[in-house]
This record gives structure tokens, C-alpha cells and sequence, in this order.
């Protein structure tokens, strides 16, 4: 069921299907939408272009979760990225972590990736995949409409600097 209500609010950007690089993303795509991406890279093996589209949709889901008041909505980070897990066979799965463990390790990598993120920026989009999966949409604090009709979900201040360099390094070990 939660992927279901996680599903209804893909995609929305213009993507070919193909595996591209993170500069081809935008920071109006959501963490579903990039994790799709990262689904195909993982598929074709693609481990660099994979790993830092992973890294950005973790960081995007993270910053969500910081964001959207309703804490009840905050799974949606992990059922997104189960739902992805479950996107690949195992084989895949397997290749793509241990790819992702030498890639980590790798300083050109990673300053190349976080270099890239950079680039791109915090999300500028409504979470609107994070409401769906809220208490407030189930209880109709969201309107009545379809996941992706319904009211984007209230959303708390937050400096958006700050959270977005805190997760660069928590999540792509960037440093200034």
C-alpha cells in the first residue's frame, strides 16, 4: 500500500528513461523521481552516475523530512528507498553496493559528486510524495483530492543553507 500512494506521485520531470548524469536533474524533481533514475543506472550498470543520483535522492528525502511538519509523514524517506531496494534484483543490488563501496572511497569521486550537488542545490519542490504518506492526507487534513491533486503538506522554516550543507557532508561526506 505505501508504495502505492508513493507511486501515484511520479514523475513529473522530463526524463528520457535512460541513465544520465546528476546534471541532468533538476532540483524540481522529488527523491521518487531520482530514485527512478537511479534504478536504470543501477540496471546498466552505471555505478558512478548511480551512486551520486542515490546520494542526491537520499539528501533531497532527508531535507524533506526536516521540512514537512507532519512527523507522521517522515517514512515515506525509508519506504521510497525500500521500494527502490525492491526495484532491483539482488544481483544488481549486490553490484551496485559494491561499486558504491569503492566509489565512496574514491577522493576524485566524491570531490567531482559533491562538486556536482553543489551545483544543484537544495530541492525546490513541493514534497508532496512525503504528504501522501502522512497521517494528515489519510485523516483529509490534505484535502480530498489524489496524492498528486492533493494541498502540498505544511512545511516548518528552516534555513536552507544550513540544512542542505549539514546533509552534504552527513550524506555525501562533502566538505566545504
Amino acid at each position: 500500500m505505501i508504495g502505492c500512494a508513493l507511486l501515484a506521485v511520479l514523475p513529473t520531470a522530463a526524463w528520457a528513461g535512460a541513465c544520465e548524469s546528476i546534471a541532468q536533474v533538476s532540483p524540481q524533481e522529488s527523491p521518487p523521481e531520482i530514485y527512478e533514475r537511479t534504478t536504470t543506472c543501477a540496471q546498466a550498470g552505471e555505478f558512478e552516475k548511480g551512486l551520486a543520483l542515490l546520494t542526491l535522492a537520499d539528501i533531497y528525502a532527508a531535507y524533506d523530512q526536516e521540512r514537512v511538519v507532519d512527523k507522521s509523514a517522515h517514512p515515506a524517506r525509508a519506504a521510497i528507498r525500500v521500494n527502490w531496494n525492491q526495484s532491483l534484483d539482488e544481483g544488481t543490488l549486490d553490484a551496485f553496493f559494491e561499486g558504491f563501496k569503492k566509489l565512496r572511497r574514491d577522493e576524485a569521486f566524491r570531490a567531482s559528486m559533491c562538486k556536482q550537488l553543489r551545483a544543484i542545490g537544495p530541492p525546490d519542490y513541493e514534497p508532496r510524495y512525503m504528504a501522501a504518506h502522512g497521517l494528515d492526507a489519510f485523516l483529509g487534513r490534505g484535502g480530498d483530492a489524489p496524492p498528486t491533486d492533493a494541498a502540498p503538506p505544511e512545511l516548518r522554516p528552516i534555513d536552507r543553507n544550513q540544512v542542505w550543507e549539514q546533509l552534504l557532508e552527513e550524506y555525501g561526506h562533502c566538505q566545504d
